[in-house]
């Protein structure tokens, strides 16, 4: 009996043993007893156990150039799906991050730019959690090569002693060589000012070994002090404007009875922080109340699933009504105007 019950024990700790190894996500024993989350991602790990102790550029720039897209990518899942969405609806700048069903925002391209912003999406996924104490699992490493500065050996680590002694003997080498130049150098006016014009090296050997030369000998040393004081006397006149590269517009045509057609420059702009249900009819009713009437409004669409708690549209008229149009009253309170940017290649922006 006792052996059946033995062998029954075994078994089931083989298998819980397997089993664990073979899952991403297991559950372990605490030293108290209580059973806590364990996740293999060893991106998280390795940013979760310098989180505290490094600035965020530096781990930053690490995960960029250490981790591949995948690697990243999974880290952003796994991360992800650790966070309720009751949780995340009450996170700020959480919906930045993942698309309404809770998954991390995808980044398009390839190489460097998108394994960069990769890093720079988990990173501040990392922060919002830490900064909002959300309870998250425990990230451990499968493999100890996948986490940044396990790959050196101890025999690469530079001994500091080796290192020591050799400043040691460089600053040896230099202070020689300064004490042979200042030698040198004075030993040139004594040379000549000797009598003797038929020896001069005689002369600057002797003028080494018996001249004990003063302070007043040396050239005076002038201080920065000194400098400053001489350039402020100078009134230099400093200039750091950037220069106006915005070409002026002399005039503009305003015959309309002639057979040649002009094609008036339209007021184009970025009307932003209105409610999320105004639709575009809506705003192109209100302005053409206001006394616009050919005006046209485009509402924007989000890229990458993003979800934003405002509207923001782009709205265009005919010059005409500029005075109307840059008018606050002209507009609901609180809507902010910016103005529209053309790229150099025809693509709006």
């Amino acid at each position: 009996m006792f052996d059946n019950v033995w062998a029954l024990v075994m078994h089931f700790y083989s298998w819980t043993t397997r089993h664990t190894f073979e899952c991403k996500t297991s559950m372990v024993c605490d030293i108290y007893g209580v059973m806590a989350a364990v996740v293999i991602c060893e991106p998280l790990c390795y940013i979760y156990n310098v989180l505290h102790k490094q600035d965020r550029q530096s781990i930053l720039n690490t995960v960029s150039k250490f981790y591949h897209i995948d690697e990243l990518s999974y880290a952003k899942s796994e991360l992800a799906k650790c966070v309720p969405m009751t949780t995340a609806t009450t996170i700020d700048g959480w919906g930045k991050l993942t698309t309404s069903k809770g998954t991390p925002v995808t980044r398009r391209g390839d190489g460097e730019q998108r394994r960069c912003q990769e890093a720079d999406d988990l990173m501040q996924m990392i922060l919002l959690l830490d900064v909002n104490q959300v309870d998250i699992p425990k990230f451990v490493a499968a493999d100890l090569e996948r986490l940044p500065g396990s790959l050196m050996k101890p025999a690469d680590v530079p001994s500091p002693a080796g290192d020591i002694n050799e400043v040691v003997r460089r600053l040896d080498v230099l202070e020689k060589s300064l004490s042979a130049i200042n030698s040198h150098m004075l030993s040139v006016p004594a040379a000549s000012s000797s009598s003797s014009v038929h020896h001069p090296t005689t002369h600057v050997v002797d003028s080494v070994h018996s001249a004990s030369p003063t302070d007043s000998d040396l050239p005076p040393v002038r201080r920065w002090a000194d400098h400053a004081v001489s350039l402020a006397a100078e009134n230099p006149q400093l200039s750091f404007s950037k220069p106006n590269t915005k070409r002026t517009v002399r005039l503009r045509g305003r015959d309309t009875g002639s057979a040649v057609k002009g094609v008036p420059r339209q007021l184009v702009c970025f009307a932003g922080r209105l409610d999320k249900d105004v639709t575009e009819s809506d705003l192109a009713s209100f302005l053409q109340d206001k006394g616009i009437t050919d005006v046209k409004c485009t509402k924007l669409v989000a890229k990458d699933g993003r979800v934003f708690r405002t509207s923001a549209f782009r709205v265009s008229c005919s010059a005409v009504y500029e005075s109307i149009f840059y008018m606050e009253s002209s507009w609901p309170e609180g809507v902010e105007l910016r103005d529209w940017v053309f790229r150099n290649d025809g693509q709006q922006q």
